[in-house]
Order: C-alpha cells, then sequence, then structure tokens
C-alpha cells in the first residue's frame, strides 16, 4: 500500500514537473514571438493567434485527418466555424497542401450529418419555426464548440500573460510603446488581467 503510494506520488511529482517546463517553453516560444511581433503593424497579440490559427488549421489538414480522434472531435463539432471555415480555405489555397475533393472528403460526415438533421426538422411543425427563424437549430452545436475557436481562447490568454510579464522590462516595455499597441480588446483584457497586481 505504502510503495503504491509513493509511486502515485513520484509520478504526480514528474507530472507536475514536466507541465512545468512546458509552461516554461510556451513562455519562452512567447517572448520570442512577441519581440518579433513589436516590430510589426497592428495589434501584436491578434496577429500571433491569427499565426496560432492558421498553424493549427494546417497540422490538423496535414497531419490528423486520418487520426480517429480528431477526426471524431471535428465531426462532433460540425467542422469549423464560418470564420475558421474561410480561413482553413485560406491556408489550404496559399500552402497548396490539399486538394478540392480532399478538402469535400473531410466535411462528407459533417454535410451528411446536418442533411439528416435538417430533414427531420423540416418533417415537423415545430422543426419548421426553427427553421424559419435566424437562430440555432436544435441537435445543431454552436460555432462555440470549434476547435480552432478553442485554440484562439488559449492563445489570447497565454499571449495576454506573456505580453504582461515581459513588460516588466524596460527594453521590452521600450519595444511595446513604439510598436502600435494592441487593440481595443485585448488592451482591455490584458488591463483586467494586470489589475489584482497592480492593487497588490
Amino acid at each position: 500500500m505504502k510503495r503504491n503510494y509513493k509511486m502515485r506520488r513520484k509520478e504526480a511529482i514528474q507530472k507536475a514537473e514536466m507541465k512545468e517546463k512546458s509552461i516554461g517553453q510556451l513562455g519562452e516560444r512567447a517572448f520570442i514571438a512577441l519581440e518579433k511581433a513589436f516590430k510589426q503593424r497592428h495589434c501584436c497579440v491578434c496577429r500571433l493567434v491569427r499565426e496560432t490559427e492558421e498553424q493549427h488549421i494546417w497540422f490538423f489538414l496535414y497531419e490528423h485527418t486520418g487520426d480517429p480522434p480528431m477526426r471524431h472531435k471535428f465531426d462532433e463539432s460540425f467542422g469549423f466555424c464560418h470564420y475558421h471555415g474561410q480561413l482553413a480555405a485560406e491556408v489550404v489555397r496559399e500552402r497548396e497542401m490539399m486538394s478540392e475533393s480532399a478538402m469535400a472528403r473531410l466535411y462528407e460526415t459533417v454535410v451528411m450529418t446536418y442533411r439528416e438533421k435538417l430533414e427531420g426538422l423540416s418533417r415537423t411543425k415545430q422543426g419548421m419555426k426553427a427553421l424559419g427563424r435566424n437562430s440555432s437549430f436544435p441537435g445543431i452545436p454552436s460555432t462555440e464548440t470549434c476547435m480552432v475557436c478553442e485554440t484562439s481562447k488559449q492563445a489570447v490568454v497565454g499571449y495576454i500573460g506573456a505580453l504582461l510579464r515581459i513588460l516588466d522590462e524596460e527594453r521590452h516595455r521600450t519595444d511595446y510603446v513604439h510598436s502600435d499597441g494592441l487593440c481595443n480588446p485585448h488592451l482591455a483584457l490584458a488591463v483586467r488581467k494586470a489589475e489584482p497586481d497592480m492593487k497588490r
């Protein structure tokens, strides 16, 4: 019993150390990315989040379309949301990584499921009312389930946190002051995250 407890405790410590190490590496990458983004036009967080979204889409299309768990997640969330669907189309066109037929096959299950659900809704009065309203359809998830949206939200939080830490150094503060700064939503988020530290 004691041996099992010691083993579990050792495993828990190792996992915590690995997590801490990965967070440290992520933070380091974020600092380097922010340093470069300060020298470019527009909101540095918007730029980096967009790059993260494109990378996520590219990795999914290039590496994971044949991965059953990832495909199941994609199918369950009814593909990408409208915005990330358009971005995926841009990524495919720019990188010439997939044919149109391959992209169509990726959406085959999604389209079939949509068709079945819409046909089912059209058979009932309640379903027809739902189709007539400009709202989400019953049984069809909202855009909040888009896998790239999840990545995007995590990236915003990560880059805002990294930005607040990097601004502790005078050199980086100077770089930030001479940059285009943040857009209004990301500035408001940064201020909200910084407030608890400012009160200490």
